[in-house]
């Protein structure tokens, strides 16, 4: 009868569908970062173009833009995320996190 216990367990969709919470958030772990030369990943991001987004979603967070939302910031290809949910993923990426465009910091300072 324990076997049959445990093999209900494991088709229990409840305990399938819940992922287990991570020990340390990528985004927060400070190993993860590539050095930030001179001009700091929040610096770029407040750089480049802000737009009102209603009724998308951040593809980062998967969070809808809200119509109050500051902070929606356009990368050079187009693509907009929240501000910082893009300075988190920059930290760890030089690129688009969507189309992989490359983002470079002499696209987004000034001279």
């Amino acid at each position: 009868m324990s076997s049959t216990m445990a093999l209900d367990d494991l088709f229990d969709l409840d305990m399938a569908l819940t992922m287990p919470e991570p020990e340390t958030s990528v985004c927060n772990n400070d190993s993860y970062r590539k050095p930030t030369m001179d001009v700091s990943f929040a610096q770029i991001v407040r750089e480049m173009p802000t737009v009102e987004m209603v009724g998308s979603v951040c593809t980062v967070c998967m969070e809808s833009f809200k119509s109050s939302t500051v902070g929606a910031k356009q990368v050079a290809c187009g693509h907009v995320f929240h501000s910082h949910c893009l300075t988190n993923w920059l930290s760890l990426h030089n690129s688009c996190p969507l189309c992989r465009f490359q983002v470079t910091l002499s696209q987004h300072t000034r001279l």
